[in-house]
């Protein structure tokens, strides 16, 4: 029983009132955790990981070094509040993996899917891609008639194994390449009539690597009416201060957003 002496206009009352208090909330009420504030996190180490495959000019390695947006980024954003981290570039199937394990704290340039939002917390977005679909020039001398992603379930679409397409919003999509090499194969030998890909990435590897998958044979088009891509960083929920991270890298990564459009 609580009794609270309240003195208004020179009168005095008195409110009685019950207080239940169950045990659970005390725990979440003064657990170390939910009263965590994000600069808490200085001098805290983080595993992070990343896609080593065809991912430039966000993530790759060159002469055995991480480079790229999402290190200049991280750099940017977890030294200034005394955070260190290890970045671990892997298959992203072993990327996403070893998240939801809780192997690793972030993820770093990822779409958002439904599935994906089970095990981990979305950042806020911090970078855009354009949607884009190539073909053979010998296979469709005058190109595809393409006025909208839809129009592309009216051919045999293919894409990389493990990536998330469903911004794309087709009906099938076969997903047996391992990189965009084998991608660009399979395209090449007839095995698709159109593959998917994003602007950017197959300028990244042409800028990085002077690797053309464009050139004389094949030709690239971005989606008509296609919002472009949104990426975001991923905190698996098995780590402890997740939603503080979460709060910590939003802040940092909403700079980003607008040159990115």
């Amino acid at each position: 029983m609580l009794s609270i002496l309240v003195v208004n206009n020179g009168y005095h009352l008195t409110l009685q009132m019950k207080l239940l208090i169950y045990p659970w909330l005390i725990l979440v009420l003064f657990s170390t955790n939910a009263l965590a504030k994000p600069s808490e996190l200085s001098d805290t180490h983080l595993s992070i990981c990343g896609d080593s495959i065809d991912w430039e000019p966000y993530t790759y390695v060159q002469d055995e070094e991480v480079k790229g947006f999402d290190l200049d980024v991280l750099n940017e954003i977890l030294p200034k509040r005394r955070i260190t981290f290890d970045f671990t570039m892997s298959s992203w199937s072993r990327c996403l993996k070893g998240g939801r394990a809780g192997d690793f704290q972030v993820a770093v340039s990822a779409t958002y899917s439904d599935e994906r939002a089970k095990h981990f917390l979305y950042t806020t977005w911090y970078y855009a891609t354009t949607p884009s679909y190539l073909y053979r020039k010998t296979k469709f001398k005058n190109g595809l008639k393409i006025t909208q992603g839809s129009d592309l379930n009216a051919y045999r679409v293919c894409g990389i194994h493990g990536y998330n397409y469903s911004d794309f919003g087709l009906k099938t999509i076969h997903q047996n390449a391992h990189s965009m090499h084998e991608l660009v194969t399979e395209l090449n030998q007839g095995k698709c009539d159109v593959i998917l890909a994003w602007k950017e990435i197959v300028a990244g590897i042409k800028s990085i690597w002077g690797i053309d998958y464009i050139g004389e044979s094949l030709a690239i088009e971005v989606i008509p009416k296609m919002p472009k891509h949104k990426f975001h960083m991923m905190i698996s929920k098995k780590y402890k201060y997740k939603e503080q991270l979460k709060e910590l890298l939003d802040q940092g990564l909403k700079k980003y957003q607008t040159e990115s459009f």
